[in-house]
Parts: structure tokens; C-alpha cells; sequence
């Protein structure tokens, strides 16, 4: 998973969601493109996508699944989203009352 955010001044910020066994290469990379890159190394974290085919003729989906986690009080890391998935990363101590809720609004 990969998020760029709007520019601020000249420098934009972007985002990897990689495995914990690359965190190490993706570091030295980093470093070695000497382009100022200063990696903010974020783990212990859930990746969960939502999916479906039909997402398209449903406005507000995304904006539902926001509601119902912000008020559960969980936060998102990072968001991703397609014409078709919604895919955000949330800590691993609210994974799975995050699922949970979600399964709750979108599968019942």
C-alpha cells in the first residue's frame, strides 16, 4: 500500500505499507537515494480492505466506514482507496474490533 499526501510547500510525504522483515532494506534504500527521504518507521499495525464490485454504485461508502471507526475511537493510520476498495491501516490492538465493526455494518 502506498499514500502520497497533497504537497506541503515543496515536499510531499509518502507512505509504504511493507511486511516487518523489510523495514531494514526499505531503510538503507532510503538512505541511499540521499533525496532528504526521513523514513518515520510505524509497526505493530493491520492492513484491512474492504472489496466489492458493485462499490461503485454506492455513494458514501468510504465515508460510512470513517464514521463508524471514528466513532468507535479508532484511528486510521492510512488510507487507500479504488473504485472498488478501501484499504486502511489501523494498530494491531484495535484490529480486530475494527474487523468487527465492519463485518457488522457491511456483511450482516
Amino acid at each position: 500500500m502506498i499514500s502520497q499526501t497533497a504537497p506541503k510547500g515543496e515536499k510531499n510525504n509518502l507512505s509504504f505499507t511493507i511486511a516487518g522483515e523489510w523495514v531494514m532494506e526499505v531503510t538503507a534504500l532510503a538512505a541511499r537515494m540521499n533525496s532528504g527521504i526521513k523514513p518515520l518507521i510505524s509497526s505493530g499495525n493491520v492492513k484491512i480492505s474492504l472489496y466489492g464490485e458493485a462499490m461503485p454504485e454506492y455513494a458514501g461508502v468510504a465515508a460510512g466506514v470513517f464514521d463508524l471507526l471514528n466513532e468507535a475511537g479508532i484511528d486510521i493510520l492510512l488510507i487507500t482507496t479504488s473504485d472498488v476498495d478501501i484499504s486502511l491501516v489501523v494498530s494491531s490492538a484495535n484490529a480486530d474490533r475494527a474487523l468487527a465493526i465492519l463485518k457488522k455494518a457491511y456483511l450482516d
